[in-house]
């Protein structure tokens, strides 16, 4: 009788205990718990009017073993009850851990301990605090609700849209499952821990930044912001086939077009900072540039919004941290998308002389392939350094010129090898000859100086290729149109400090870290349910013993 009071949770259906799951975000939020902790208030009071009753009154912590059954409810397991009244333990006891559970737990019913220990989660969430890497259990729900969308694939692991329910920020989550071989999964714990690293660093409008890390058993994975609309690849797809958008009342070539100006400039700021900061990004490709709408108050009603279209370098799963030399020849292994692949990747993969790769291989990552190089051991870190920074510019040069043929309206001269795969590295000269031939039309006046700089990016020599600082002082100087208002002040900004720009050959300067931009949403402490309203509460100090920090 008793059970027929407590809320009904359907939704948990196929759900508890799931491990093929890797969380689901159904927590028992503060409506659930008062209201459970009604009725058994309304029962205590209920069992001491009752006269018949009189000598056996009911057990004084019934009142306070709200979150209790509610967990037994979702286990369907209500029975359970009875031995947490034996042992006298109401919801202040929780968290259990797995000791004390079969303690408390009849030696019939400790099958049930395992399951009890996880699905307590959903009413005493871990407290997974910004800049933290947090151990779940395999079958442990994980705070995250899932906001359906189609999954977009990385160098490493999946990308996907979340709903924190502490703050109900949405954030990009990024993971990778490793099913089986101990040595993959020991790889891709330290390949999220550089990435990690690499990107809790980062503070810069145009670079995703990193909120919090996590493991589950074989998954691991991190939640980055923003969880951007879109990304540039599929901007380049909606320019060409020119749709009408309703939200901008005209065709997408007419108002993506001023968002592909920007671009420019952008990303070539971006990129400073990031090399500027010793780290490179090694897979430049227009899938891994995150675009983010500008948002109104009807978008999200309860957060700062961004009002200004702008352009994120994401995925720094093969980040390389230039700045511990002593380890830099360890890392020999590196990742390259065929189609921007420098040439002097390619000239190593047809066993001609290179002095940084020494081998080529193809592999299949994530249903994507990929060219894996295998660094020359002889290599001085000079030379690997150089290698990685002139491999991002002369891919950022190739994205360069996709967004100019879609702004010129004329296909870029890409032919496919033998192989029948469409490389930029083998197709440098015609498509410098294609650009002196798009710079005499009427219509791309304003374009010319970006065909000189993605020609440049593009040499086939690493060595002329311009460093990326003189990239970003060649595009300000072609006009206001080719980057946002923060890139002109941070530019200028840095000017005042330097007279030159860097020669090719020059160091990277560091430029001060960059405001990212308006906030990405006021902070609020709630716990919610993916099929309820936000609801208020306190939010609790973090658990400093349950923490692997990452600070």
């Amino acid at each position: 009788m008793l059970w027929e009071h407590f809320p009904r949770r359907p939704d948990l259906e196929n759900k508890v205990g799931n491990a093929d799951n890797p969380g689901d975000g159904f927590l028992y939020e503060q409506e659930h718990v008062s209201q459970a902790r009604s009725v058994l208030q309304d029962l205590d009071q209920a069992w001491r009017n009752t006269e018949s009753l009189a000598n056996s009154p009911p057990p004084p912590l019934l009142k306070e073993m709200s979150r209790i059954c509610l967990i037994l409810t979702g286990m369907q397991k209500q029975h359970l009850l009875h031995d947490f009244l034996d042992n006298a333990i109401s919801d202040s006891d929780l968290r259990l851990d797995r000791t004390r559970l079969n303690e408390i737990l009849k030696e019939e019913h400790r099958p049930y301990a395992a399951l009890f220990y996880t699905e307590q989660y959903r009413a005493m969430p871990r407290e997974w605090t910004e800049g933290s890497h947090e151990m779940f259990c395999e079958e442990e729900p994980m705070p995250l609700i899932y906001i359906i969308d189609e999954p977009s694939r990385g160098s490493f692991g999946s990308v996907m849209k979340v709903l924190d329910p502490f703050t109900g920020n949405i954030y990009a989550r990024k993971q990778q499952i490793i099913t089986s071989d101990m040595k993959l999964m020991q790889s891709a714990r330290d390949h999220i821990q550089k990435e990690t690293q690499s990107l809790k660093g980062l503070r810069h409008r145009h670079v995703v930044q990193f909120v919090k890390s996590y493991e589950r058993g074989k998954v691991f994975g991190l939640v980055m912001k923003p969880a951007a609309h879109s990304d540039l690849g599929k901007l380049l797809i909606r320019y060409q086939k020119n749709k009408f958008y309703h939200r901008k009342d005209c065709k997408d070539s007419v108002w993506l077009r001023p968002v592909f100006h920007i671009a420019f400039g952008c990303l070539a700021q971006g990129l400073a900072y990031i090399h500027g900061r010793n780290l490179r990004h090694k897979d430049v490709k227009p899938d891994n540039i995150l675009y983010e709408q500008p948002q109104t108050s009807h978008d999200q009603p309860h957060a700062s919004h961004n009002t200004y279209d702008r352009f994120l370098w994401a995925d720094f799963g093969l980040a390389y941290d230039f700045s511990d030399k002593e380890d830099s020849k360890t890392r020999s292994t590196k990742l390259y998308s065929p189609r921007y692949a420098p040439p002097e990747v390619v000239a190593a993969n047809a066993r001609e002389k290179s002095k940084t790769v020494s081998n080529l291989h193809e592999i299949r990552e994530e249903g994507q392939v990929m060219i894996q190089a295998e660094m020359n051991p002889q290599a001085t870190d000079e030379e690997i350094d150089a290698h990685g920074r002139a491999a991002d510019r002369f891919a950022l040069g190739c994205i360069y010129l996709e967004l100019l043929a879609c702004l010129v309206k004329h296909d870029l001269p890409l032919k496919a090898n033998q192989e029948s795969k469409v490389m930029f590295s083998n197709n440098i000269e015609s498509l410098c000859a294609w650009a002196d031939d798009m710079k005499k039309l009427d219509g791309s006046k304003e374009l010319r100086p970006l065909f000189d700089i993605a020609v440049a990016m593009i040499e086939r020599n690493p060595d002329n290729r311009p460093g990326i600082n003189d990239v970003v002082h060649r595009v300000m100087k072609a006009g206001e149109a080719f980057s946002c208002q923060f890139c002109r002040d941070e530019y200028h900004s840095l000017q005042a400090n330097t007279s030159e720009p860097s020669s090719p050959t020059a160091a990277v300067q560091t430029p001060p870290p960059m405001s990212p931009g308006p906030p990405f949403g006021g902070r609020r402490f709630s716990r919610i349910n993916s099929g309820m309203s936000f609801s208020m509460m306190q939010a609790r100090s973090p658990r400093a013993s349950r923490k692997l920090s990452l600070q």
